[in-house]
């Protein structure tokens, strides 16, 4: 059988934004929060800033690593921590989530159809 490395860190990041952006209560920031782009960033965020751990199992066997999860209190508080430094930092950056979630809001017409075709001459 081939055999597959398996990172277990992305399933456990993935497990605990789920939580931490459930708790999340602020309304201007509940559509970006469900973007899944924005997921994607804090999740390459988050996984950039803490160790990561791999597992080298048989193909078809992933499944049996689901459970897997930080062991220590400490391991989880250090991912939540980090996952909260991650939101604010895309919520708060220049080019960020918020400023296009604005921007595409307070479109009223997509912007193909204000704009002359120049397509055919």
């Amino acid at each position: 059988m081939t055999t597959t490395i398996v990172n277990l860190t992305r399933q456990s990041v993935n497990r605990k934004i789920e939580e931490v952006l459930a708790q999340q209560t602020a309304d201007a920031d509940a559509q970006v929060l469900k973007n899944p782009d924005f997921r994607n960033q804090l999740t390459a965020y988050v996984l950039s800033r803490v160790n990561n751990c791999y597992v080298s199992v048989e193909q078809g066997q992933e499944d049996m690593l689901s459970d897997l999860s930080p062991s220590t209190p400490a391991q989880c508080q250090q991912l939540e921590c980090v996952i909260q430094q991650g939101i604010d930092m895309l919520l708060d950056a220049p080019d960020g989530w918020m400023q296009e979630q604005h921007l595409f809001s307070a479109m009223k017409t997509p912007l193909m159809a204000v704009e002359p075709s120049h397509w055919f001459g």
